[in-house]
């Protein structure tokens, strides 16, 4: 595969890394969720979630307003540090990221394309979250805070982006979701020499980094290519026939999925 070119696209489907790990961890559940909304339009399930899960998007709703304050010259709203959910280390470490850079770049919801080119998802993306024009999406990624340098120029050469776990301490995480968030930096700005990259675990003060160079790009773009390609290809069978389950009980922690829908899935349309 020529990556100086554009991929050649299965179907019109942009990817997550949410959704690729839902497809490594079930096809089956994946397909529940994105195969039937792909064909139908609907979810055959609802995308299920948990009390921690609910507290964390809570924690990172909260660690999003104090790094949007502190960019844009404020100080921490004293209504966000009196909140119980409230970690003042993530006050700390952010100030001292926007230090860095005075004039720091900031776009947080990226998409990167068949051509290998990144952009804003406002810019093309319609108000229902559908519409992408005649661009075709490969993956898209929405980073919990990120910060470049030389904003005045929109050519940075260093960049640093955080993603924030409130759950326990994984270190088998390193380099995946990571990769994947460097990899659309390079292409949103192709000056970057280096991107530093790092999952802050909150609950415990623990940071985990990962530093990414401009020579790191083409074995990314491999990697992540054909990880939505097979996607993609995955979504285009399941089109034409139902999909084998792949379902076992290691897969099935809180998922909406039914044990009957689970087993009609050795069915055929």
């Amino acid at each position: 595969m020529d990556l100086a070119i554009e991929v050649p696209m299965i179907v019109d489907w942009p990817a997550t890394w949410s959704k690729w790990n839902m497809f490594n961890t079930c096809h089956w559940k994946f397909y529940l969720h994105e195969g039937s909304k792909f064909i139908t339009g609907k979810a055959v399930i609802p995308f299920a979630t948990n009390r921690a899960m609910q507290l964390g998007e809570q924690k990172h709703e909260l660690y999003e307003r104090a790094a949007s304050s502190l960019q844009n010259g404020y100080k921490i709203p004293e209504a966000l540090q009196q909140n119980p959910l409230w970690n003042p280390k993530i006050g700390e470490i952010i100030s001292g990221l926007i230090g860095l850079y005075p004039n720091p770049v900031v776009e947080q919801k990226l998409g990167v394309d068949s051509t290998w080119r990144a952009w804003s998802l406002g810019e093309y993306w319609g108000p229902d979250k559908s519409l992408f024009g005649d661009r075709k999406m490969l993956f898209r990624a929405k980073f919990d805070f990120s910060v470049f340098n030389d904003s005045i120029w929109k050519e940075p050469t260093h960049g640093v982006i955080i993603d924030y776990k409130s759950g326990k301490v994984r270190k088998e995480e390193i380099g995946k979701q990571l990769a994947l968030y460097a990899l659309i930096a390079f292409c949103r700005w192709p000056s970057l020499q280096r991107v530093d990259c790092s999952y802050l675990f909150v609950d415990h003060n623990v940071r985990q980094d990962q530093i990414y160079y401009d020579h790191d790009v083409p074995g990314l773009k491999r990697l992540f290519a054909q990880r939505a390609l097979g996607m993609q290809q995955y979504l285009l069978e399941s089109s034409k026939q139902l999909p084998i389950s792949d379902v076992n009980a290691g897969n099935c922690y809180w998922c909406a999925a039914t044990m009957n829908q689970c087993i009609k899935s050795t069915k055929e349309v």
